[in-house]
């Protein structure tokens, strides 16, 4: 069999797996072509996040509840994929990048997080990895994959809310990097077309209603804010009128 045949092969099985046998082939690839844009977008979806803190040296106004969901969720994840689960291929790539890309948030937390009592971050440093060493344990010992996962599930259908709490208690957000939140929301979309088209384990399909849901919300408050200081901008620059004594009319511009 030669090479170009091979390829031709592989890519076709890549487009065809998990397929519903009684929904049209297209709708199989179709959903298969949404799960790798997904798994495209999960790889660039927290770089902008990261390189916004970094460039800042600050993380502030983003929740360490958001950050710390997020990694519980995907380590949780990542023994089910791997070791129990049968799903495609992006799925698998993604449970080994995203925890990688999610415990750097987590470090920066840690190295930016000044605005957090000291004793209060090692104590909850503390119970964090008292947590993960507890999942790590349950997985490889206790063989609870599909158990656990419902509690990865859980922590994903709530993880943006701790954020969303703390942009309507800071009316603002300013912390969150608009290019990853616009990521996420598009990566929503094709995970909850592709998880929905084809045969995946029933927490995946539980998963992207909640947390589409939340995402989308996020969302709407970010865009809500661009909107808001487009607006403000459009203010500052407005011409303004005033009157001197026994002269007409001069209109001045603001410079700001």
């Amino acid at each position: 069999m030669s090479s170009l045949t091979m390829a031709s092969n592989e890519t076709e099985n890549l487009l065809e797996q998990n397929c519903r046998p009684d929904w049209p082939e297209w709708t199989c690839m179709f959903a298969n072509i949404c799960g790798l844009a997904s798994t495209t977008l999960w790889f660039l979806v927290l770089l902008p996040q990261v390189w916004k803190n970094f460039r800042r040296k600050s993380v502030r106004g983003l929740s360490v509840l958001w950050a710390t969901a997020n990694f519980t969720a995907s380590l949780t994840n990542l023994f089910f994929v791997q070791l129990y689960a049968k799903v495609p291929l992006y799925n698998r790539i993604n449970s080994i990048y995203m925890p990688i890309l999610e415990f750097t948030i987590l470090v920066q937390f840690w190295i930016y997080g000044d605005h957090y009592n000291l004793t209060n971050r090692q104590v909850y440093l503390a119970a964090c990895l008292l947590l993960w060493a507890a999942i790590i344990i349950m997985q490889l010992v206790l063989k609870w994959y599909d158990h656990l996962q419902w509690f990865a599930i859980s922590l994903w259908c709530i993880e943006t809310f701790p954020q969303v709490i703390l942009n309507m208690k800071l009316q603002s957000t300013k912390g969150q990097s608009t290019v990853s939140v616009l990521i996420a929301m598009i990566g929503k979309t094709t995970d909850f077309l592709s998880n929905n088209i084809l045969i995946v384990p029933l927490q995946f399909v539980v998963m992207i209603y909640f947390s589409s849901s939340v995402a989308y919300v996020n969302g709407i408050q970010v865009f809500m804010e661009l909107c808001c200081n487009a607006d403000q901008s459009t203010d500052s620059r407005a011409p303004l009128t005033i009157k001197t004594a026994g002269l007409n009319n001069k209109t001045l511009t603001s410079l700001s």
